[in-house]
């Protein structure tokens, strides 16, 4: 008698298939404590996790040392110690035919200081999206991320994974101005699916304001195979993509990878898609190894956006300090002790400045096309209590200013 074939599962009785994760990290401290997260008894039967290493800053200092990683990520086509390192021409010129890419990079990159950190950062990116779409990764995280510790986050990332399929990006967590936030959950998602919706570019806004790229963050998202191949062949065809500077800037500034991850997707006309219930949220008060000055704000962003969701601080998986961190803001309404000290700095300047009469303003530069350059410039807008020498001090130095 033959045996009959074992019956196919329906869906509600298919097995849960783990959600594949990819880290990127440097190790230490915060490597462990990804591993601690999903060792959580909501999240380890759920997730499988990997590690890939990230790319110090430190190591794009030197000429081998840049040009190494640039080959290793994908921005260079051909092995630098087979030409550029050993004063050959490359075969890669980009946009124009006069100009060797590895010479243009170094030349660009060798004095970036801060900004190498960006860079590095980027590269990283791209030795995971490469790593990820060769090994059927859900999702990519970085190592400064919490997520939601519950048994509903896998079918969260499930849902948007199955309604997502044909899309070029994906994201499970993102973060963004607190304004832009506040429109995305009241107005933009509103009109969509309950998973999922279009990540919002300028065409989303009725208002007519350019707002660049209106989220930002690359907590937890993957890209298809075919979007990875879009934006590695726009970096390696155009520097400007990678490295620009502006009229009046030292040094080059380098285009973050959470916007060119959706900018370029959306250039090819690809789909790009973020959950309605970001998973994924950077841990609050995490001292940033880029923009050590906005932890306070991410802090804000992140509670507005987990506000709008419906979700509390202490549902994610936190360490010990950081609910204790989460603690003094229930109780306080601040992040930090310094913040109390840096506002009363600020509120005693603005005392100063006005016993002084002297107002500080940002002022547009016209050269700048209207736009501010972030310059900080004393305006003069009178001279209360003294004497028409002083007055015509505070004038010549504010004109002096203005000139420099």
């Amino acid at each position: 008698m033959s045996s009959s074939p074992l019956p196919t599962p329906s869906p509600s009785s298919s097995p849960r298939v783990p959600i594949k994760v990819l880290c990127i990290t440097l190790g230490g401290d915060r490597r462990a404590l990804i591993e601690s997260m999903f060792s959580s008894p909501n999240l380890k039967n759920d997730f499988t996790l990997e590690f890939i290493d990230g790319v110090p800053s430190r190591g794009l200092r030197s000429k081998p040392g840049l040009m190494s990683h640039a080959y290793k990520s994908g921005l260079l086509i051909e092995d630098p110690s087979e030409t550029f390192l050993v004063g050959k021409k490359t075969s890669q010129k980009g946009l124009w035919p006069d100009l060797d890419y590895a010479e243009e990079l170094w030349r660009k990159g060798r004095s970036l200081n801060r900004e190498r950190s960006v860079l590095a950062c980027l590269m990283a990116h791209l030795n995971a999206m490469k790593y990820a779409v060769e090994n059927f990764i859900d999702v990519i995280i970085e190592d400064n991320v919490r997520i939601i510790d519950s048994t509903d986050t896998y079918k969260i990332m499930r849902d948007l994974i199955n309604a997502s399929k044909d899309s070029g990006v994906r994201y499970f967590g993102y973060l963004g101005p607190k304004d832009n936030l506040e429109w995305l959950y009241k107005s933009h998602m509103p009109k969509y699916n309950v998973n999922e919706c279009p990540f919002p570019f300028n065409e989303h806004y009725t208002d007519g304001v350019k707002r660049g790229t209106s989220l930002w963050g690359c907590y937890g998202y993957m890209v298809s195979s075919s979007a990875r191949v879009e934006i590695l062949e726009r970096l390696q065809r155009d520097i400007g993509a990678v490295m620009w500077k502006g009229k009046r800037m030292k040094t080059y500034r380098i285009k973050p990878i959470d916007k060119i991850v959706p900018r370029r997707a959306h250039e090819a006309e690809m789909d790009v898609r973020i959950s309605s219930k970001p998973v994924f949220f950077r841990a609050p008060m995490l001292t940033s190894k880029i923009h050590t000055k906005f932890d306070v704000e991410f802090c804000k962003s992140t509670e507005v956006q987990l506000k709008s969701i419906g979700v509390e601080w202490e549902e994610l998986w936190l360490t010990a300090e950081e609910k204790s961190t989460v603690k003094m803001y229930r109780e306080t309404g601040r992040w930090t002790e310094e913040e109390d000290r840096d506002e009363g700095k600020r509120d005693e300047r603005e005392e100063e400045e006005k016993d002084e009469g002297v107002k500080v303003s940002k002022v547009v530069d016209e050269e700048d096309g209207g736009e501010s350059n972030g310059t900080l410039r004393g305006v003069l807008v009178g001279a209360v209590g003294v004497g028409v020498l002083g007055g015509a001090i505070l004038y010549l130095l504010a004109n002096r200013k203005r000139r420099s």
